[in-house]
C-alpha cells in the first residue's frame, strides 16, 4: 500500500480485492479462509461472536489454598 502510495496507482488492480487485502494486511490465505469462516458462523447465529486466541480469561472459581492441616489430610489418603 505504502508503495501504490508513492506510484499513485494501484499496483493490484481493484476487482482483485482479496488478492490486495491480503497484501495489505500481511496476513495468509489460511487466515483469511478461517476469518471468512468464522464471520460466516457468526452471521448465520452457530457462535455467537468472534473468538480472541490467546486472551487470558479469569478463573470462573479462583483456587482455593489450602492449609497445612488438609495438605496433610490430602497426603495421608493419597498414597505416594
Amino acid at each position: 500500500m505504502k508503495e501504490e502510495a508513492k506510484e499513485g496507482c494501484p499496483l493490484i488492480p481493484l476487482t482483485n480485492f482479496k488478492t490486495r487485502l491480503l497484501a495489505g494486511t500481511q496476513i495468509g490465505e489460511n487466515v483469511y479462509r478461517r476469518i471468512c469462516k468464522e464471520a460466516e458462523d457468526v452471521a448465520s447465529g452457530v457462535i455467537p461472536g468472534f473468538s480472541t486466541p490467546d486472551k487470558s480469561r479469569k478463573r470462573k472459581y479462583q483456587k482455593k489454598i489450602l492449609c497445612v492441616g488438609e495438605m496433610k489430610s490430602i497426603r495421608a489418603i493419597i498414597p505416594t
